[in-house]
């Protein structure tokens, strides 16, 4: 699981104290201190890095029962957990306000946890509270089509055997032209149609083309 994953913040969580956080961290030192046929002598970053990110916790925040998650609630992977120990060991260069900063803020954060993105609660009260999945942003919905209803359209057949579909609107007069030469689009005004401008009588039958003129009139006079 990764930080980018659709999931929330649960506002029930309960984050660990200044003082767990401490203890924990001590516990950890010890246990790397102290020869054991279970850590194979391994380093500090190795063993926070893995414990972070296969458990949430290491051993002395189990003991403390608390763990990290992100702000979204999920087990970092692993690279996410070396880059906060990584954070934390710059904490040394703050002396100690890094730490500190866990006091005077409402998700008790310290600093490496800010530039993460990570917090640090109590077991249980994750336990009681998983992490939820985002609510999916709704689409906009569209507004419902309106007709056009001074459009009018012909689909004819051409003087040279071409269909010819024409849309006389308010907009204007579209002429679409598909056959042998192509599939040609041309737009006119309504004036140029009404005023026989245009005279698009070479491609289709007169009498066709007298009854756009005369819708086109039409619709010059409602405006």
């Amino acid at each position: 699981m990764t930080l980018d994953q659709p999931f929330q913040q649960s506002a029930q969580w309960e984050y660990a104290s200044f003082g767990d956080r401490v203890l924990a961290r001590l516990i950890d030192w010890l246990v790397l201190a102290i020869p054991s046929a279970l850590l194979f002598g391994i380093p500090a970053f190795i063993y926070f890095s893995i414990f972070w990110s296969f458990g949430t916790a290491t051993l002395g925040q189990r003991v403390m029962g608390i763990r990290i998650v992100s702000l979204r609630g999920q087990t970092l992977d692993f690279w996410s957990a070396l880059l906060r120990f990584i954070c934390d060991f710059l904490n040394s260069f703050t002396l100690g306000i890094g730490y500190l900063l866990m006091l005077f803020n409402n998700n008790g954060q310290c600093l490496h946890d800010m530039l993460i993105g990570t917090v640090v609660i109590k077991s249980r009260s994750y336990n009681n509270n998983p992490p939820q999945p985002a609510p999916r942003p709704q689409p906009t919905p569209r507004p419902p089509h309106t007709p056009n209803t001074n459009e009018r359209f012909w689909s004819l057949q051409g003087n040279d055997g071409d269909t010819i579909a024409v849309v006389v609107n308010n907009k204007g007069v579209r002429v679409e032209q598909s056959g042998r030469h192509g599939n040609l689009s041309s737009d006119y005004s309504l004036e140029d149609i009404a005023n026989r401008n245009i005279d698009l009588s070479w491609m289709m039958e007169e009498a066709k083309f007298i009854e756009i003129q005369q819708y086109a009139q039409y619709l010059l006079q409602r405006k």
